[in-house]
Order: structure tokens, then C-alpha cells, then sequence
């Protein structure tokens, strides 16, 4: 009886070290999809100055500080989803909010697969800092 509780053992252990051996192979990656981001028209040179002529201090504010959005570039280019994600204040929150809901289509982004191109969704965060 001792000797089949061993042997009952011994293969449940054999089992349990050939799955772990398995769950610790590396998976095959393959490199043949590529991936091109969105842009915005003119580029980041081009975001910066859209920001900066569009976004204006809050009435009656003058605090420097950082407020940093996540928005989603779809598809066709437009901008969805934008939301905060390190928030400053409720004023300066919302400044940046429309700024960005208000940006002009993007140049979409998409992945080349197979020697064809796919439209993609990609998300991005942003840094928008108020400084004197």
C-alpha cells in the first residue's frame, strides 16, 4: 500500500514538473505586422502650437500646473474618449478637455499586415502644462 501511495506520488510530482516546464517556455513572436501611429497634421511640432494657441488660462486663474488627458485617435482620424486622468483643478480639467475634444482629425494610424494596411485605434496621454 506504501509502495502505490509513493508511486501516486511520484507521478503527480512528474505530471506537476512538466507543466511548470511548459508554462515557462517563451511564446513565438512573430514581427511581421507593423505598426503606424496616428499623427497630427504638421506633426508634434504642429500639436504643441494647436495647444498652445487654443488653450487659454482660466478665467481668473493664473496657477501654473500640469494636467495630463488620455484621448483615443479612432479609425478615421477624430478624436474620442478624451478624458482626465491626472486632474490640476476643475477649470484648468476642463480648458484642456475642450481643446482637445475640439482638435482637428488626425492622420489615422494603422498596422500593415500581410503587405495590407488596417486602420487601428490607438490611445494616447498627454502632458498639458500651464507655466508662467
Amino acid at each position: 500500500m506504501r509502495n502505490r501511495i509513493c508511486l501516486a506520488v511520484f507521478i503527480l510530482l512528474s505530471f506537476g514538473l512538466k507543466a511548470q516546464h511548459q508554462i515557462k517556455q517563451k511564446p513565438k513572436v512573430y514581427f511581421d505586422d507593423t505598426e503606424i501611429y496616428p499623427k497630427f497634421p504638421g506633426g508634434i511640432g504642429a500639436f504643441n502650437q494647436y495647444i498652445e494657441q487654443n488653450l487659454g488660462w482660466p478665467e481668473g486663474k493664473k496657477s501654473p500646473g500640469k494636467v495630463i488627458v488620455s484621448f483615443v485617435i479612432e479609425k478615421n482620424g477624430s478624436v474620442s474618449h478624451a478624458r482626465i486622468v491626472k486632474p490640476f483643478s476643475a477649470e484648468y480639467d476642463v480648458a484642456v478637455l475642450k481643446v482637445i475634444k475640439n482638435s482637428p482629425k488626425w492622420i489615422p494610424g494603422f498596422i500593415v499586415k500581410s503587405g495590407s494596411k488596417m486602420p487601428i485605434r490607438k490611445q494616447f496621454s498627454v502632458p498639458i502644462v500651464f507655466s508662467n
